[in-house]
Parts: structure tokens; C-alpha cells; sequence
């Protein structure tokens, strides 16, 4: 009878808990103060995204995360921030970084320039028959 009434007490304890957990989520308001479309050189760069989350348990945080391999080292603090890698091709190529907390969410664009070098490829074979010149030193 013990055991009945501790499993019943702790299973309750269990939902009410999950419960309060699951209001602080769908209270929370977020936010993005930075920019929907971020732009980079070809040559890449570091970027950042900044946001306001309210109305959250103390030490949570959203979660961030990109599809694209060319976007990495997602870390989310008090602001997101992401390096972008150089575009070695010459096509425009674009991204998303998806940030949410809960079921609160938004969504940044990353847009990088393609290199317009990046066809400019010299590969020239050369062979030098002779080497000629003067030596105007004192010494051999």
C-alpha cells in the first residue's frame, strides 16, 4: 500500500513539474534585433545574430541550427554567432539558420557572393631551355 501511494505521489510530482516547465516555454517571447538577410563577401567572415528571449527559466536558451555545410561553428549565447566558409565557386549561394525556443522561432537568410576568379584557372606547363645572364659580383 506504501509503495502504491509513493508511485501515485511521484508520478504527480512528475506532471505537475512538466507541466510548469511547458507554460515557461509557450510564455517565452523571442525575438530577432538583428537582421532577417545577412551578406557576405565571397571570401566568408564570422557572423552574428542577435535576438530578445523574455519570460524564460533562468539559463535556458534557443537553439540554432543550418542546413548548409559552408555555414558552421553555430554557438548560441547572448547572441548567435556563425562562421561562414569562402565561396570558392562562382555561383551566389544562399542559406537559412533556423532559431527556435519552443515552439517561438524565426528564421535568418545567409546570402554569400560567389568568387567571379574562381573559373581563372592558369595552369601553364613551362620548360626553360637555357638561363642566361651577367654577374657583376667579385666573386665566384
Amino acid at each position: 500500500m506504501k509503495k502504491l501511494f509513493f508511485l501515485l505521489t511521484l508520478s504527480l510530482l512528475a506532471f505537475t513539474a512538466c507541466e510548469k516547465s511547458q507554460k515557461e516555454v509557450d510564455n517565452a517571447v523571442l525575438k530577432i534585433t538583428s537582421g532577417e538577410l545577412l551578406n557576405f563577401e565571397a571570401t566568408g567572415g564570422k557572423g552574428t545574430i542577435t535576438y530578445t528571449l523574455e519570460n524564460v527559466k533562468e539559463g535556458t536558451l534557443p537553439t540554432a541550427k543550418s542546413g548548409a555545410a559552408w555555414v558552421t561553428d553555430l554557438t548560441v549565447a547572448e547572441t548567435i554567432t556563425f562562421n561562414v566558409a569562402a565561396n570558392d565557386t562562382t555561383e551566389e549561394r544562399n542559406a537559412v539558420i533556423f532559431v527556435e525556443y519552443g515552439a517561438k522561432n524565426f528564421s535568418v537568410h545567409v546570402k554569400q557572393q560567389g568568387d567571379p576568379y574562381a573559373d581563372w584557372v592558369v595552369d601553364v606547363e613551362f620548360e626553360a631551355t637555357a638561363l642566361n645572364g651577367e654577374y657583376y659580383g667579385t666573386k665566384y
